[in-house]
């Protein structure tokens, strides 16, 4: 099977995720630890993570990748996962 070329956009997305992961994790860190920081940060990680490998195709094509590639996908959704956690954490609670 022939790789599959990334997503357009899928830089941006690495670096934008990576960059509000790390974001969050100071805002745990050092500002007050509160428990919606950590899990937004840990979130945009995996998505960042998913993006890097390309996590967002279809679970078809998904199914036929080994290594952290074919983790990609499950990454992708505990990441959103937990981002819907921490928003209902800050806003709901």
């Amino acid at each position: 099977m022939e790789a599959a070329p990334p997503a357009r956009g899928t830089r941006i997305l690495v670096f934008v995720a990576t960059l509000v992961a790390a974001i969050n994790m100071v805002d745990f860190i050092f500002y007050g630890k509160h428990v919606h920081d950590l899990l937004a940060g840990i979130g945009m990680a995996l998505i960042a993570h998913a993006a890097y490998y390309d996590g967002f195709r279809p679970i078809a094509e998904l199914k036929q990748r080994t290594g952290p590639a074919a983790l990609a996908y499950y990454s992708a959704i505990g990441g959103a996962m937990l981002m819907i956690a921490s928003a209902l954490l800050k806003y709901a609670f």
